[in-house]
Formats: structure tokens, C-alpha cells, sequence
């Protein structure tokens, strides 16, 4: 909702409160993001040579210790079920969250509503 709407609906200074107590909420999440994101460059970083082996190991699918084009290209494409299996070779996804992304695509694919019919 727009604030001006709030503002209409709840009077100005509980409309005013809201937004405030939003941002509030906004900065926590962003705050929290950014220490995670910093703490899993760290990770990275100290564990660099045993991150870079296992990405090596995600994107080589031939095991012929090369990567061929096709090979980088099907682990850089978005859509692929490859990218999060490498971004948690490097560390900067978690394995549950891999999970949690792939169903998400799934419940996308049938239509957000879980396999449920709607009425």
C-alpha cells in the first residue's frame, strides 16, 4: 500500500508509525543479509583452494580435468539445476537453501498452488 493510502485508512500518525516500524524492519533484514553475505566471502576466502576444486568438480561433468564450453555454459545459465549445486561448491549458498530454491521452481512450475486445484 501507498503511504497516502495508509494515511487514509489508518490516520496520518498510525500511518507514520507503520513506516517507521517498517523500515526498521527493512534495515534489520538488509543489515542481517549483509553480515551473512560478508561471513560467506570469508568462508570462501580461507577456504578458497578446496572451494575452487569442488566448483571445479561441479562444472567438469566429463571428468577430462577441462571445462569445455558447453560444460561452463550449462553451469553460468540461470535456469540450470547446475548454478546452485556450484554456488554451493563455493560456499556462498547453503545446501538447505539449494533444496529450498528447487522447490520453489517446482511449485512455480505447477502454478504456485502446490499441485492444489483452484476453485
Amino acid at each position: 500500500l501507498s503511504i497516502e493510502m495508509m494515511k487514509a485508512m489508518m490516520g496520518a500518525a498510525d500511518a507514520k508509525k507503520m513506516e517507521k516500524e517498517a523500515k526498521a524492519e527493512i534495515k534489520k533484514v538488509l543489515d542481517a543479509q549483509k553480515k551473512d553475505y560478508d561471513k560467506r566471502i570469508k568462508d570462501y576466502k580461507d577456504n578458497k583452494e578446496a572451494r575452487d576444486a569442488d566448483a571445479f568438480k561441479v562444472m567438469d561433468t566429463s571428468a577430462d580435468g577441462k571445462i569445455q564450453l558447453s560444460e561452463f555454459l550449462e553451469t553460468f545459465n540461470p535456469e540450470s539445476d547446475k548454478q546452485p549445486v556450484l554456488l554451493v561448491a563455493l560456499g556462498f549458498m547453503t545446501e538447505q537453501e539449494r533444496v529450498q530454491q528447487e522447490q520453489m521452481k517446482m511449485m512455480a512450475a505447477e502454478g504456485g498452488a502446490g499441485g492444489c486445484e483452484q476453485q
